[in-house]
């Protein structure tokens, strides 16, 4: 939403000296509302900038948001659409290249999305076909291709493809070579490939052999080979020399190791259009040492989120040499996923058995998202097991409306048109913004209120069930068109001067006696510099060598009056808590909230918002729940009844033997 507000740096390309000053021909220097350090604005979320050295060109990869991906090429003062556009059409400047999400154009040459990598081919040694040299190289991290664009021209030439996750590319100065960095190699690892020319026909061979790997029991053996040649390549893998059925891929994996995988070698056989060559022997070395075994108690199997909730990470392991495994063992990580790929979140958390995050309310709104918990293990012997539980977010229904129907409406910047319904994560903050003025039931419409009684654009908070929101609209007043009239009407900030007669001539529009605008030929015209609230407007109309002021005559808005209330919430019943226990568990069942805020509180400290919802199951529990209502802005707090209580601590130890001994 910040892509269109100059005077904040969200959203924007930067232009900052290297001892920190703002640059003297930067082109906001002086103007009021704008960040000075500010070269450009309209992105959304320029993830990688590269600049062409011989020229000074800059592009700009911009991720979007629910529809298009964008190359930009900066220019200075420049402003690049978003959050009033996504892709080509919209105001600003167009994108030198733009390609749709998966699936929302069929047939388009290029989707993906998440536009990553960027780089210009200007090294020093040239090793690539001379054609690429001052092209653009960008990457979708999720299509895994790589195209060549000819930032003067427009054209766009597929370069290649194949990779799984590209995050990053870059040129070798030294030996020309394009460097592409993808997070999904083999088995999620993350690893740089090198992409050279090699001339002519590319004779079979093995770029990155498989490896030997020492494993503990029930542990992944994972075994890879990279390799280029003519035409497609096929591969088949073998174990002691034989071939194995259905292992024809670049990866090869043994889910779980035993003891009779123990000194069995591997190695492929990869075949081209010419030959076949096989790659060097990996051996798997599989140890008495057993895995050890992690377990993520919390959360729970199918434990759901919504923003700004407090989410309890907690777990053990034991191993079978080892037995129970201390905290200092363990180690968490918690990674936000969107759609094929995902934005990181925690780092790792080592040493606690433990710990809590709190998911934020503001972000990512597409509603294909969940974070992934890791909880890995680590035995005396160095074995380590990782296991992962997928939390997924609640999903609501979000409906835009107009009335009179038919019309526009913005949800976090782009417009949408109406009636429009899309699923919504509960819990996130959305921005909601209407039209001042749109063309409606035949005629021009001011706007008059929210359903919700918000303003013109205002942050709403998903609630927990499926949120319905009205813009609602009246006709602007104007005259019969006899005579030539104006009139002003304030909706907002603004003030909207209407139009009619035949305004034969030039037409001018002045407030408080100076000239603001021309309007030959306008409906309409609006004031959006916040007038003084006692500002008169008037119209200049010059025609056959005469000119004539016509006073504009002031309305009521909206026409009918202030727009009712929002209907207030239902009144709440007897606000009740109550609860059970089962071992770490704990279910709460809510009754009598009504409409109103609400949020649950564990040991005096708040844990989730849980307006709109019946329950919460929290695992693990603490000792003590309070319910916090605010029916009527008024805070009440309601203990919560839970049955079953907390386990005992354990008992203390015989005299004379010195320990430590605790519960939480």
């Amino acid at each position: 939403m910040n892509g269109q507000d100059p005077s904040t740096r969200t959203g924007s390309i930067l232009r900052i000296a290297k001892d920190g000053s703002i640059p003297v021909d930067n082109p906001f220097i002086g103007v009021a509302g704008h960040d000075p350090a500010t070269y450009a604005f309209g992105f959304r979320n320029p993830w990688q900038i590269a600049r062409r050295a011989t020229t000074g060109e800059i592009a700009v990869s911009d991720v979007g948001g629910s529809d298009w991906e964008e190359v930009n090429i900066v220019t200075a003062g420049g402003n690049f659409g978003w959050a009033d556009a996504e892709g080509n059409g919209g105001p600003g400047l167009e994108p030198l290249f733009t390609y749709p999400h998966f699936g929302l154009v069929p047939g388009a040459q290029y989707e993906g999305c998440a536009v990553a990598g960027s780089t210009y081919y200007e090294p020093d040694v040239v090793q690539l076909p001379t054609l690429y040299v001052g092209r653009l190289f960008v990457a979708d991290f999720c299509a895994g291709w790589i195209n060549a664009i000819d930032t003067t021209t427009g054209s766009v030439d597929a370069f290649a493809t194949g990779f799984d996750a590209i995050a990053d590319l870059t040129v070798s100065p030294t030996n020309g070579a394009l460097y592409v960095l993808d997070r999904k190699l083999a088995n999620n690892q993350s690893g740089v490939s090198k992409v050279e020319f090699v001339g002519g026909d590319v004779a079979l061979r093995i770029t990155s052999q498989p490896t030997a790997q020492q494993l503990a029991i029930g542990q992944r053996a994972s075994f890879f080979v990279a390799a280029v040649g003519q035409g497609e390549l096929v591969y088949q893998w073998q174990r002691d020399g034989v071939d194995i059925a259905g292992a024809t891929e670049a990866l090869y994996e043994i889910p779980s190791v035993s003891p009779t995988d123990d000194g069995a070698q591997f190695r492929v056989r990869v075949t081209d259009e010419v030959g076949s060559i096989l790659s060097s022997i990996a051996q798997v070395t599989v140890t008495d040492n057993n895995a050890p075994i992690p377990e993520i108690v919390s959360p729970a199997v199918g434990a759901t989120y919504g923003g700004g909730q407090v989410i309890t990470l907690a777990g053990n392991a034991t191993d079978d040499e080892d037995g129970p495994l201390p905290a200092s063992s363990l180690s968490w990580e918690v990674r936000f996923n969107h759609d094929e790929h995902d934005h990181g979140f925690t780092g790792v958390v080592a040493g606690v058995d433990q710990t809590t995050i709190t998911i934020p309310d503001r972000g990512e709104t597409s509603p294909n998202v969940w974070y992934t918990v890791y909880l890995s293990a680590v035995d005396a012997d160095g074995a380590v097991t990782t296991v992962t539980r997928r939390i997924d977010p609640r999903i609501v229904s979000l409906s835009l409306d107009t009335d009179p129907a038919g019309g526009v409406v913005n949800l976090d910047g782009p417009p949408r048109s109406t009636p429009y319904s899309s699923p919504a994560v509960a819990g996130i903050v959305r921005t909601v913004r209407a039209s001042l003025v749109q063309p409606l039931a035949g005629g021009d419409s001011g706007f008059v209120a929210w359903s919700d009684g918000g303003a013109i654009e205002h942050d709403i908070i998903v609630p927990a069930t499926d949120i319905a929101l009205e813009a609602r609209y009246a006709a602007l007043p104007r005259g019969d068109g006899a005579t030539n009239e104006c009139r002003v009407v304030r909706i907002a900030d603004s003030a909207v001067i209407t139009f009619s007669g035949p305004l034969n001539g030039s037409v001018n529009l002045r407030r408080s006696g100076r000239w603001i605008q021309t309007v030959t030929g306008l409906d309409y015209y609006v004031d959006g510099d916040s007038p003084a609230p006692g500002a008169t407007y008037a119209i200049r109309v010059r025609a056959g060598g005469a000119t004539t002021d016509i006073g504009c005559g002031v309305e009521t808005w909206p026409p009918d009056g202030p727009p009712p209330p929002p209907p207030p919430p239902p009144p709440p019943g007897e606000v009740s808590c109550v609860g059970s226990r089962a071992g770490s568990v704990v279910s709460l069942t809510f009754a009598g909230v009504g409409g109103s805020s609400a949020n649950l509180l564990r040991d005096g400290s708040w844990l989730a918002t849980v307006t709109g919802l019946d329950g919460f199951v929290d695992d693990p529990g603490g000792t003590a729940y309070v319910l916090r209502t605010r029916p009527g802005g008024v805070i009440v707090d309601t203990d919560c009844v839970i049955e079953g209580a907390p386990p005992p601590p354990p008992p203390p130890p015989p005299p004379g033997e010195v320990s430590c001994v605790g519960s939480r």
